[in-house]
């Protein structure tokens, strides 16, 4: 069987490199084979009205230091942010497989997903909404829509998206906004799993030593944790705490290190740090899989994804909606022994529905699928 995935693989970013590795290695866990990835078709768009990304998040933005030591900071951190992207382009030519001639075709199954596939910050793409020309057969796995609407659809393209849709003969999402962006253009049921790196193999991963005095770890893009008020709550906490601060992600120009690490070397600093602060999606499920201590800076953008996944895994108390409450939420006991047993039963969930709709084994599917 050949079995090709669609998803965000060439984004460099590391949540989204992750969750395209960790997708590939539950499919090959599941049916035997190794699928390849297919590349985006940027053509294949048609327009949309996405209101919000003239939305603007935060607070007073915080000004840049000034001095010889600050520019001179700001030119190793440039220099760190290009090391991070060809270390992030060499994960994916190396561990991912991407190569071009794959998107010839020929496969009998395409799955789409995992993140945001659906989302249209360009626009609709027809073909990460189901209509792939290189497979009959098409999927998708804990697909998401991001901040994105039914609404944002014109309605002169709104048949288009439905028809792309229609063409996928299961639709998992991985959040409610995502199942109500897909009732309201085409009418399907969805089914809800975990994004794939909750439910991958990276969670048994053996973790290397990170040669650094203790810190908190502060995950978010490049310089968004701009405003005065979240940077002098981070660093307060930090200073009461006894930590450094240390920026992998994107750099942040306040923090004390930032480190430019690949994939896999990123997970080792989660794994090491006292606690994590974060406002993006992969910044929260990095920390569950490596049971830390975190909070979540919630901002308008990011909302539906952090709340619903927050809410998936009981975990709502970490979001941090007000830069006063930081200490508070990051200092809070969480029981990951709960936590555990609820990803081990959505492990279990999802590798049933990959195993069934790809054709292996359809008890198991009917055995773990929602009632």
């Amino acid at each position: 069987m050949k079995i090709a995935i669609l998803s965000m693989q060439r984004v460099v970013n590391y949540g989204s490199v992750l969750q395209a590795y960790s997708l590939q290695k539950l499919i090959e866990e599941c049916t035997g084979e190794k699928p390849v990835f297919i590349d985006i078709e940027e053509e294949r768009t048609v327009p949309s009205d996405r209101s919000d990304l003239k939305r603007k998040d935060g607070g007073k933005p915080m000004a840049y230091p000034g001095g010889l030591l600050q520019k001179a900071k700001r030119y190793c951190m440039a220099k760190g942010s290009s090391r991070k992207k060809k270390r992030i382009c060499a994960f994916m030519e190396k561990q991912l497989g991407l190569k071009k001639e794959h998107n010839c075709g020929g496969y009998d199954w395409v799955v789409i997903g995992s993140d945001e596939v659906f989302n249209h910050r360009q626009g609709v793409n027809l073909q990460l909404h189901g209509d792939v020309r290189q497979a009959d057969r098409v999927l998708s796995y804990a697909a998401s829509c991001g901040a994105a609407t039914a609404e944002d659809v014109p309605p002169a393209h709104r048949e288009q998206v439905c028809r792309a849709l229609n063409r996928l003969q299961d639709i998992s999402v991985r959040d409610a906004g995502t199942a109500q962006y897909v009732q309201a253009l085409c009418g399907r049921e969805t089914v809800r799993h975990l994004d794939p790196v909750l439910v991958g193999p990276l969670h048994q991963r053996h973790h290397k030593k990170v040669h650094l005095p203790p810190y908190l770890l502060v995950y978010a893009y490049g310089h968004r944790i701009s405003s005065e008020e979240e940077i002098r709550a981070i660093q307060a906490f930090a200073k009461k705490q006894g930590l450094k601060t240390v920026a992998v992600g994107g750099s942040q120009f306040w923090c004390d290190y930032y480190m430019a690490a690949t994939p896999m070397r990123l997970l080792d600093y989660f794994h090491q740090a006292e606690y994590v602060i974060t406002d993006t999606f992969h910044g929260c499920v990095f920390s569950v899989l490596h049971k830390k201590k975190f909070g979540v800076l919630v901002r308008e953008s990011n909302r539906n994804k952090i709340t619903g996944l927050l809410k998936d895994l009981q975990l709502e108390r970490q979001q941090i909606e007000d830069p006063a409450q930081l200490e508070q939420v990051v200092t809070a006991q969480i029981d990951y022994d709960a936590v555990e047993q609820l990803l081990e039963k959505e492990r279990r969930r999802s590798k049933a529905y990959l195993r069934a709709r790809l054709g292996y084994n359809d008890e198991a599917y009917r055995e773990h699928s929602p009632k």
